[in-house]
């Protein structure tokens, strides 16, 4: 008889990424999973991170597999499941399954292949690859499986704002809110901005002279927690999400709107192709955002049924990337 499922071993390597390693690794504890987790990008908040950067790449390797071997004393896991990030190093991803090759190695991609090339360089080391990117799963033939919102941010849904846009700052978005200001200011819209960059002082200044005007978007020194972002979202009637032209996969916001039951205002043309889509809740544009209709604020959000809220839930997630289920 196989094993049940709080009997299971799981080594989980990703990234700090915004707080979402927290509540995915509380998810996996809330199951009763064995969890050991590594974090990938470890080294850069690391006071020698300054100094690996600069060295040849067996040295930063080994620098990872002692790091790793230093935290992570179990001996046998059932899973080993991965998230990928730009800075992972495939000689340390091929010891470690070759450690533990008697596990299911799981890999899932949050971002595309276009920023993170390297794991051309190791993805076929894996026995199931997962990506959130539909064009990255069409031309490699993985899975495809889009992000998830977390459940336990989600708070009552009460908008004070008619649109809230959370971004970094690139010259490119800032010219962007700025734009987005006129548009509200002409339709009596009530707007509410926060755009981060993490830059010196110095590059702060340069980037706001991008601006102009009193309507001008105020830049941020730090990036807004998970739990404030949410709280956007509770007091947000609609969100707007900027897609990268690197990407076509749909975006964490994207999710985090359906789950906060958000309307969403995008220029991602994959969510016309989502399970979800509905033009009451979604308005997608290309370049003109003044070509919004003013009564896509006027009409209310149509809810979502329950069986698509619990697919994009990060319960759902976990369940269905780890084949969990099997084991309820």
């Amino acid at each position: 008889m196989g094993k049940k499922l709080k009997d299971k071993k799981i080594l989980l390597l990703m990234p700090q990424f915004y707080g979402y390693e927290k509540y995915i690794l509380s998810e996996l504890e809330k199951k009763e999973l064995n969890i050991d987790v590594f974090y990938t990008n470890l080294i850069k908040y690391d006071y020698r991170y300054r100094f690996l950067k600069m060295m040849p790449l067996y040295i930063t390797s080994e620098y990872y597999v002692r790091s790793f071997e230093s935290k992570i004393k179990e001996k046998d896991y059932d899973i080993v499941f991965m998230i990928a990030e730009a800075s992972m190093k495939r000689d340390f991803i091929v010891k470690v399954l070759k450690k533990y090759q008697n596990a299911k190695s799981v890999l899932y991609l949050w971002d595309s292949i276009q920023n993170c090339p390297n794991v051309l360089g190791y993805y076929a080391l894996f026995d199931y690859i997962y990506t959130f990117d539909y064009k990255d799963s069409v031309d490699n033939g993985w899975k495809y499986r889009p992000l998830f919102y977390i459940e336990d941010l989600v708070g009552t849904h009460i908008p004070i704002f008619d649109i809230s846009i959370i971004c970094t700052a690139y010259p490119e978005r800032i010219r962007f809110v700025n734009e987005l200001k006129e548009y509200a200011y002409d339709k009596n819209i009530k707007i509410h901005d926060y755009l981060y960059a993490p830059m010196s002082y110095f590059i702060k200044n340069r980037l706001q002279k991008e601006q102009s005007g009193k309507k001008s978007a105020k830049i941020n020194f730090l990036p807004l927690s998970l739990e404030k972002t949410y709280e956007v979202y509770n007091n947000s009637f609609a969100v707007i999400d900027l897609a990268s032209n690197t990407q076509s996969g749909l975006t964490m916001r994207t999710i985090e709107c359906l789950g906060n039951g958000c309307k969403l205002i995008t220029n991602n043309r994959s969510v016309l192709r989502a399970d979800f889509y509905d033009s009451n809740n979604i308005y997608y544009f290309e370049n003109n955002l003044k070509d919004i209709p003013i009564d896509f604020f006027e009409k209310n959000y149509k809810k979502i049924s329950t069986p698509i809220l619990n697919k994009y839930s990060i319960s759902q997630w976990l369940n269905e990337i780890l084949e969990l289920e099997i084991y309820m």
